[in-house]
């Protein structure tokens, strides 16, 4: 029960940490966007109006190397998030969420692992509360949803050890896949 309640006080205290620093973001929003960031957007952008997939303004001369600049997969994620809500604090927030979830994957992973429960919870205390992840997580950038996905796909690999179900190793597939659509990086670990 011990161990339930310090679990509890470390969501609620990251979660304190997380709305401050997402505070602080609106009010410096400019510590949100890095060049990768603008390119992003500008990708999701000319998606959503006009179809087209460049990484530039395209009322600017156009840039060749814009086009395949950045994998696809983020800049249709903020496409997506845009059409849900204009504000760029959205998927900073979705990101946060993506942060949180990742956490009770690491739990789980650990749990099944047989990890101890303070060692566990000292695992989820420092995945939270790194301060590379809170800083990440307020930045439009693809890194937070790369580190889901890992998370997503060992989860899966954990549930295929212990149930051999196919459908996990399916998913584990989707979201190494889905994982080289965000970060081309992960082609070499597929």
């Amino acid at each position: 029960q011990k161990t339930h309640g310090v679990f509890l006080l470390v969501i609620l205290f990251a979660g304190l940490v997380y709305l401050l620093a997402f505070l602080h973001g609106l009010y410096s929003p400019d510590i949100r966007m890095l060049p990768d960031s603008l390119e992003s957007l500008d990708a999701a952008n000319n998606l959503k109006t006009h179809g087209v997939y460049y990484s530039g303004s395209l009322k600017r001369e156009l840039n060749y190397a814009l086009y395949s600049r950045r994998p696809p997969g983020y800049p249709f994620l903020l496409m997506i998030l845009s059409i849900l809500s204009p504000s760029l604090s959205f998927p900073v927030i979705f990101q946060v969420l993506l942060v949180f979830l990742g956490g009770f994957f690491l739990w789980r992973i650990n749990e099944k692992a047989g990890i101890p429960d303070k060692l566990n919870l000292s695992a989820l205390a420092v995945y939270l509360l790194y301060p590379g992840q809170i800083i990440s997580s307020q930045m439009i950038m693809a890194e937070i949803l790369l580190q889901f996905l890992l998370l997503s796909s060992v989860y899966c690999l954990m549930l295929f050890l212990k149930r051999k179900s196919s459908l996990a190793i399916l998913l584990l597939n989707l979201c190494i896949g889905a994982a080289i659509l965000f970060k081309p990086v992960m082609l070499y670990f597929w």
